[in-house]
């Protein structure tokens, strides 16, 4: 069974949080904040460009692979062929 996908056990109903949230919240995520806000961090601006509409999922995906590798992010739009990808995956 695939457990990275949204499914009906996982949603609930209800007001009070159960024990899973909040092992989740308690335990979980204060591991991983530290991390992910580093990261949130470093490409905070590319994440506003990608959620409003500036670039398309593949050159977001270009860019941060680019800002990764340490490569210029002043160039053209991506040709999906030099980076690796097809387009049809993200649709």
């Amino acid at each position: 069974m695939l457990k990275t996908l949204l499914g009906y056990h996982d949603v609930h109903v209800g007001n009070i949080p159960d024990d899973r949230l909040l092992r989740f919240i308690h335990t979980n995520l204060p591991g991983v904040l530290p991390t992910a806000r580093q990261s949130f961090d470093t490409f905070k601006d590319l994440f506003c460009g990608y959620a409003t509409g500036e670039h398309s999922y593949p050159a977001f995906a270009a860019l941060i692979k680019r800002r990764m590798r340490g490569e210029s992010e002043d160039l053209p739009e991506p040709d999906l062929e030099d980076e690796g990808d097809s387009y049809e995956q993200y649709e």
